[in-house]
């Protein structure tokens, strides 16, 4: 088997699940609809794919049918693609840019700060969840002959209705 050498753009495509939309999972999430797409001196770019890139000096000029993992259609990235063209106008390297590189900081603790946010969200409720899975704390209904409609949330299963 033979090692070639891919550019950083088959990497990229190869990494990125990047492929026709019409094939993929999510054909209507296409390259043209992405938030990481910006157009510099007429070329449409992809912020992502440059965020990602190898120092080759290679530009991923992505198709309007075209899509990849990377897909965003949130807007999310639009403040920062903003930053990061005014930086590409003033310098061919915007990642020495110091307006970009504190944009970029702040934008990295922001998304950290949500994942942390997440993180503890999820681990209060796995520590909830075996306190609200006890079942001393599901309905009991010891009047099921005169309140039969309410046993949907009886989890008692010495309760004649939960038997058979």
């Amino acid at each position: 088997m033979e090692n070639k050498a891919y550019t950083t753009v088959e990497k990229f495509i190869r990494s990125e699940n990047y492929g026709r939309a019409s094939r993929s999972e999510s054909p209507e999430e296409k390259c043209k609809n992405c938030s990481a797409l910006f157009v510099f001196k007429g070329k449409t770019r992809c912020y992502a794919y440059e965020q990602q890139r190898f120092k080759d000096n290679t530009i991923l000029h992505p198709r309007r049918d075209f899509n990849c993992s990377l897909f965003d259609d949130t807007g999310a990235l639009d403040y920062i693609v903003s930053i990061y063209k005014k930086a590409l106008a003033i310098r061919p390297d915007p990642e020495n840019d110091p307006e970009y590189i504190e944009c970029l900081r702040y934008e990295n603790e922001y998304y950290m700060s949500l994942s942390r946010l997440e993180q503890e969200t999820v681990r209060r409720k796995s520590d909830n969840s075996e306190e609200w899975d006890d079942p001393n704390t599901y309905a009991n209904c010891s009047d099921w002959e005169d309140e039969s409609g309410n046993c949907y949330s009886c989890a008692d299963d010495e309760c004649p209705m939960n038997m058979g």
